[in-house]
């Protein structure tokens, strides 16, 4: 892989080449991070601006990733070798960087609704002083489970998209494209039959385990009214409490004025306040198991363990470093979404792995 600089005009101004070093978190539906670090007077160094940022060139149709410069600072060392350290983000800093201007309401497919917010409040639909003209839409497909969006003005975009593509099963991402910035929306594929890590296999250096509690299982969500008149619906999440103890919340969502409304919210709420309990693989790149190639962000993948048991996550993320000796590596970051097994002499905790988001399994919120 090769990493550029780029300019303002989203233009390629020059390759980062020698001793560098780079590490960077791609995330599915999220914002993603990545560092370079590199001679001061390095010319990509000197080329690095704050309307600028990087390019990670995979070789494929669409970078790796891109994104905006956020920080810099230069280290100075005994020897007299002066390094900079850029920091920054990747492109979906753009819905970062944008609130939800006035009422949105909408109902739809999840990608119709999304890509309508996108439009009206960063996209080509949005005002001038508010618009990324560089920033393309494409072809909505009405993919994802039928929603209805009612954010609250000033909201965060990506906060808000980030539930949105949760609650309805689509996922999102904003890479560069030639001098364009393209928004793709996409539905996870299951893949876990053909793409298979393990030590076994040849494919696999390490695995973590983790798991935690849930921070709340049980939501009352207050819509319009007041005292013994105001509109109240319950969700829960009958396992979670079973496994872990019931831990309530009142969402309050004065200006809803329907009950299906507030399930959505009571919903989104349950996803985003579940078990935090997944795992991690760092894998070896190989035929039938390449990020980008075998499978993409958001698919399910499998690892099989020595005993023969698997545990199908979801990948969530993608992790790509170069070190100083110039040895580079990428491999996918899977994390507690959707986790199920098959079969084996797997240790009991691994049972209660992954979140319960049903939703992007069924493609029904339950």
């Amino acid at each position: 892989m090769t990493i550029y600089v780029r300019n303002s005009a989203f233009e390629r101004v020059a390759e980062v080449d020698g001793q560098v070093e780079f590490d960077s978190q791609v995330n599915w539906s999220d914002l993603g991070t990545w560092k370079l670090t590199l001679p001061a007077r390095h010319p990509a160094a000197l080329a690095l601006t704050y309307k600028g940022g990087i390019i990670v060139d995979r070789g494929h149709a669409l970078p790796l990733l891109s994104g905006p410069l956020v920080r810099m600072r230069v280290t100075h060392e005994r020897t007299g070798q002066r390094n900079l350290v850029a920091e920054g983000v990747t492109d979906e800093d753009a819905f970062d960087a944008r609130w939800v201007a006035g009422t949105f309401d909408q109902t739809g497919p999840a990608e119709t609704v999304m890509r309508a917010l996108v439009n009206r409040d960063a996209g080509p639909g949005a005002p001038a002083g508010r618009r990324f003209p560089e920033l393309q839409l494409e072809p909505d497909q009405g993919r994802g489970v039928r929603l209805r969006a009612r954010p609250d003005p000033y909201d965060n975009l990506l906060t808000v998209l980030r539930e949105l593509g949760l609650a309805g099963g689509v996922g999102f991402r904003v890479v560069q494209d030639g001098t364009t910035r393209r928004v793709l929306f996409s539905t996870p594929r299951d893949r876990s039959r053909d793409v298979v890590f393990g030590f076994g296999r040849g494919n696999l250096l390490s695995c973590t385990y983790e798991n935690g509690r849930p921070s709340r299982n049980a939501f009352a969500v207050g819509g319009q009214g007041k005292g013994a008149d105001r509109r109240i619906i319950v969700v829960e999440d009958a396992a979670s409490i079973a496994m872990y103890g019931r831990r309530e919340e009142f969402l309050d969502v004065a200006s809803a004025e329907d009950d299906d409304y507030l399930r959505q919210k009571g919903a989104e709420a349950r996803v985003d306040r579940s078990a935090t309990s997944g795992f991690t693989i760092e894998p070896v790149e190989g035929p039938d198991s390449t990020l980008g190639e075998d499978f993409e962000m958001g698919d399910l993948i499998t690892f099989r363990d020595e005993d023969g048991a698997e545990i199908v996550d979801r990948c969530v993320g993608s992790r790509f470093k170069i070190e100083k000796s110039g040895l580079q590596t990428l491999y996918p970051v899977t994390a507690s979404e959707g986790t199920t097994l098959r079969g084996g002499n797997i240790v009991a905790v691994l049972r209660r792995l992954g979140r319960r988001i049903t939703h992007l399994e069924t493609g029904t919120i339950t």
